[in-house]
């Protein structure tokens, strides 16, 4: 009976280096900032505040006033936790990233993060943007 060769050492151990980068490549996305994005209709900073407030309700996040213009939101599912600030004003805001749990954040020092981030932070960015102003 035919056996093939064996793999060499050097073939095994490049194979073990590889995997866990590539099965990491599925669960990590470089991390997204929604850089100032206006508002599509006028409105009071006021307005803004609570257009914000309502749209992450909505979807989860607990929404708090964190300074003037500025809100944090947390959104937490499962084991899963995403934290951001929203600064804003009368004529845009933007969503940065402050902490999350879970989500593979420490494994590429704050550049990268599981993939379920970007989208909650694109469905917020969309959801505010399509919330009317009250």
């Amino acid at each position: 009976m035919f056996s093939p060769p064996l793999p060499s050492r050097r073939a095994v151990l490049a194979l073990a280096a590889t995997l866990p980068l590539v099965a990491a490549c599925g669960r990590t996305a470089p991390l997204e900032t929604i850089e100032r994005q206006a508002f599509l209709q006028r409105g009071t900073p006021e307005q803004r505040a609570a257009q914000i407030r309502q749209a992450g309700t909505e979807l989860g996040w607990r929404m708090m006033d964190l300074t003037p213009g500025v809100i944090r939101a947390t959104l937490l599912i499962r084991s899963h936790s995403a934290t951001v600030d929203i600064p804003y004003d009368a004529t845009g805001f933007e969503i940065r990233y402050v902490a999350s749990t879970n989500l593979n954040e420490g494994r590429y020092n704050g550049t990268y993060i599981h993939p379920s981030y970007n989208f909650w932070v694109r469905h917020l960015q969309r959801r505010i943007l399509a919330t009317p102003v009250a």
